[in-house]
């Protein structure tokens, strides 16, 4: 109850009379025992008083100060509560490990700021919205945007609904908890972000209290290196008190990679783990060469990885190393050799269908397929209601979808361009997985590889030098000497980058094959103008492989277009959609495409006609549009993990690699089929765990499979490009020490976006508008009529038959050496090739017969690979 003047009067004429003042008698009424009981309802009304003495004039200036004074020693308080070690924020960058980072929750120290800095934290909300009307204008203008959408609804189904419908039930309770959840989901990503500014303000007062409270910084550090952040910008954010130093990530940076190689030791004494490396030559450019090292400044390495074997394999499965070593073709004591297998058991280890109602081959169905799909997802738009009908082809043998996982190791300094080279690298990768044979000197701590089998994958120059390092060795006395346990094989990636070139080899390489109107780079000449010279002479994977898909496709639409006119008397692909074609009609066509619109097994007989009754540029489209489809097939296979359809792609590959000059790859693949399904059928559970773990994926997604090589040429790509350093820091010691930090740093990219809010953000590439441009390709198949038979029509040139070019050469006696076949008693597996001694490569270099060029990435079977052929996944991995 408000007291009138009169008795202030009074109380102040007492305490005056009595010389006590009222700070006198408030410290003495709460000080004293006997008012105790009193006290506590004296300080229910302390607000008001308070309140009364900021509000007057002559108390404003004092309360103010007392105010702040006893605030600040409060939350002073709480933050040196904070930064004493047992609060649990200490952390030492230099002894910082993968654990650490991986434990590291910004969710988790905002709550243990809530729970024990109450009153900042409470503090710190009322400073982040300091301006009222600022917060009332954003909940108005979210509220707008709902009442826009809603009336947007409203007047959409006014538009198409008749007049007499009542509307109010059509927007329905779903669409308006759509909305809701979309406010709250606006509203719960304002309150993130404010949660993480507090806990950024809360971690810099900590980290200037006490230095040894960095856990968040050290996290920025590290996350900023791993985006490959300038270093000034990292200097002016650890000013700030946002990051550390530089110097104190190189310190985190140290102790992670010594501590990576613990996981290298762990996964290697499993010995379910598959091994994959390749050479990496990286420019440092501020290098200065000199008379010692004149070519210093081209960096020769070999990066590495050890993949664990996925999909149920035991120790146990790969135990036959003696029994496989004791038929081999290296063994000079060996008992017996395995029988020869001719190619026509190798056409037939994935057996048709009988009876199929199509009466199609399952490759020709395939064919079918990719017809239905590009007319879907690139024909008229009234198409793709029939999406939900499209499917996918039938699966050959599926690999399980499982995320694949990899340990990568530290980089050696050593150049795999040698068969010794590789053995190095090899006992180098055995060395960092701690396994070999404890009779060695030396290597009594190592884990037995014993009876084993260790699985390698690489390009195929790698395997080629790997089965000649064993070669040189078969003599040594022990297992472990002749690296008896190692089974070669070769990258799929890599193998889809020779067919990539085979096919420029066959329909660009030769000028000839540039003059007509319907060859390839004409059609690449409407699609990338300004690209034609470099597709003419070296135009990388990623460009011949977008050439190859895009070219299919228009070809493969104007194929629609053409039997749609005959069958629907239809102008264009839009007239035979007005029609409402039926899903049952467009499958029906689409197995017409795949028998007449490609290039069938009886092709040759077709160019063995009369001049006046062929049609050469038709033949050239059948054939162009057959090779496209076997790339399509093999790609597909990939992808999608279906290793018994990838199997079955390899024989038409072997024949065009053959006819086209590659036969190292030929003979690779080939033996990989003898040995898979004949040498190892003794041994079925080996046999599986190399078919099921050929492929990889890195994302665990369907349609994401890749071929191990793929993975480590993307380890190559982050330590060139990201990893390595940058300027004066970009040395070979640095890369070196960085290497085994690949998924550490991928790990800490993806923590910290997901913690920061970062997930609405990506690095992929949007789809290329490609509308226009296949249009106007198709413009100009129409005018040339390409996929028309005209009789009697000529081509300036005329695309050669690889395939059945290849299949010849390995009928005639003098390609046995090339099929593997016995020459001069030599068993199956011999591997040596009876062309001539040089050949020329990719690039035009000639390549001596032992395989060797004048660079390292030149030439048949190490495909040359450009780190712009490969594509960054918003998930951090890479796109091909």
């Amino acid at each position: 109850m408000p007291l009138t003047s009169q008795p202030v009067a009074q109380l102040r004429s007492l305490l005056r009379d009595h010389n006590i003042s009222i700070a006198d008698l408030v410290v003495a009424f709460v000080a004293s025992e006997s008012t105790n009981t009193n006290v506590g309802d004296a300080a229910n009304t302390t607000t008001t008083i308070m309140d009364s003495l900021i509000s007057h004039p002559a108390s404003v200036a004092d309360i103010r100060q007392w105010a702040c004074r006893t605030a600040s020693q409060i939350y002073a308080d709480q933050v040196a509560e904070l930064s004493r070690k047992a609060a649990g924020l200490h952390f030492g960058a230099s002894k910082a490990t993968a654990l650490s980072l991986q434990e590291f929750d910004l969710d988790e120290l905002a709550d243990l700021f809530h729970s024990h800095a109450p009153d900042l934290w409470r503090c710190y909300d009322q400073l982040l919205s300091a301006d009222p009307s600022i917060n009332r204008q954003r909940e108005r203008r979210q509220q707008e945007r709902y009442e826009t959408r809603i009336a947007a609804r409203e007047a959409a189904l006014a538009q198409f609904c008749p007049a007499d419908v009542d509307l109010s039930e059509d927007v329905d309770a779903d669409s308006e908890s759509d909305d809701d959840e979309e406010g709250d989901r606006a509203h719960e990503g304002r309150v993130s972000i404010s949660t993480i500014r507090k806990v950024v303000i809360m971690c810099i007062m900590l980290l200037n209290t006490n230095q040894r409270c960095n856990s968040f910084q050290c996290m920025i550090g590290l996350f900023l290196h791993s985006c490959n952040t300038p270093e000034d910008v990292i200097e002016t954010l650890a000013r700030l008190g946002i990051s550390v130093t530089p110097t104190t990530i190189n310190d985190a940076i140290t102790s992670l990679s010594k501590e990576s190689t613990h996981d290298l030791k762990q996964v290697g004494r499993t010995l379910t783990a598959g091994f994959a490396y390749d050479n990496v030559d990286i420019e440092l450019k501020h290098t200065v060469p000199t008379l010692e090292k004149p070519h210093e400044t081209l960096v020769h390495l070999t990066s590495g990885t050890l993949i664990p074997l996925d999909h149920g394999v035991l120790r146990e499965d790969l135990d036959c190393s003696k029994e496989l070593w004791e038929r081999s073709f290296l063994n000079r004591d060996r008992q017996g050799h395995e029988p020869f297998v001719s190619e026509d058991k190798l056409l037939d280890l994935h057996p048709e269908e009988e009876d199929h109602p199509s009466q199609l081959l399952r490759r020709e169905r395939f064919w079918a397929w990719v017809f239905r799909r590009d007319l879907l997802r690139h024909g008229p738009k009234e198409f793709s209601k029939f999406f939900k009908d499209l499917g996918k082809p039938e699966v050959v043998t599926e690999i399980p979808l499982v995320k694949s996982t990899q340990v990568p190791a530290r980089m050696m300094d050593i150049s795999p361009s040698t068969p010794q080279g590789n053995g190095e690298a090899l006992a180098d990768l055995f060395k960092q997985a701690n396994i070999g044979d404890p009779a060695e000197d030396g290597a009594s701590e190592v884990t037995d590889i014993k009876n084993y089998i260790t699985l390698v994958h690489g390009d195929l120059l790698t395997g080629e030098r790997i089965q000649s390092f064993q070669a040189s060795r078969s003599v040594e006395k022990t297992p472990w000497q002749r690296r008896q346990c190692v089974i070669y094989l070769m990258g799929m990636f890599h193998l889809k980058m020779a067919c990539a070139d085979a096919i420029w080899r066959i329909c660009i390489e030769n000028k000839d094959a540039r003059k007509d109107p319907s060859s390839l780079i004409k059609f690449v000449g409407i699609l990338r103008k300004k690209e034609t010279a470099k597709i003419e002479t070296k135009p990388g994977f990623r460009r011949m492989h977008e050439v190859i898909e895009h070219v299919g496709i228009v070809s493969r639409l104007n194929s629609w277009k053409v039997a749609t006119s005959r069958r629907y008397q239809t102008a264009t692909l839009e007239e035979f959609a007005k029609k409402g074609p039926t899903w049952e009609e467009i499958e029906d066509l689409s197995l017409e495409l795949a028998k007449n619109f490609v290039a069938s097994p009886d092709f040759h007989e077709m160019r063995q006609q009369n001049p006046g009754e062929r049609d050469q540029v038709k033949e050239n489209s059948l054939l162009q549009q057959e090779y496209f489809l076997l790339y399509e097939e093999l790609t597909y296979a990939m992808n999608e993990g279906d290793i018994g359809r990838l199997e079955s792609c390899f024989m038409p590959w072997v024949f065009i690699f053959r006819g086209c000059g590659k036969h190292k790859y030929a003979t690779q693949l080939v033996k990989y089929l003898r040995d898979i399904h004949f040498v190892y059928a003794r041994f079925p559970r080996l046999q599986r765990a190399i078919r099921m773990n050929i492929l990889c994926n890195p994302t665990g997604r369907a349609g994401h499979f890749r071929g191990v090589d793929w993975w480590v040429e993307h380890n190559n790509l982050y330590l060139k490009r990201i990893y390595g350093g940058k300027y004066s820091n970009h040395t070979k010691a640095r890369i070196l020490k960085e290497s085994p930090l690949i998924e550490t740093f991928k790990n800490i990219r993806i923590q910290m976006g997901k913690m920061l809010r970062l997930d609405h953000r990506t690095i992929k590439h949007s789809p290329a508008k490609l509308a226009t441009a296949f249009k106007a390709l198709g413009v100009y198949m129409d005018e040339i009529r390409a996929n028309e038979f005209v009789e009697g029509r000529k081509a300036s040139y005329c695309i050669p038959d690889k395939k059945s070019e290849g299949m010849h050469l390995g009928l005639i006696k003098e390609a046995k050496g090339i099929r593997g076949e016995v020459v001069g008693g030599v068993g199956t597996e011999h591997m040596e090739e009876t062309h001539s001694d040089k050949r020329v490569g990719n690039g035009g270099d000639e390549i001596n017969d032992n395989g060797d060029s004048g660079e390292e990435d030149s030439g048949e079977g190490r495909e040359e690979l450009d780190e712009a052929e490969l594509e960054v996944e918003d998930d951090g991995d890479l796109d091909v």
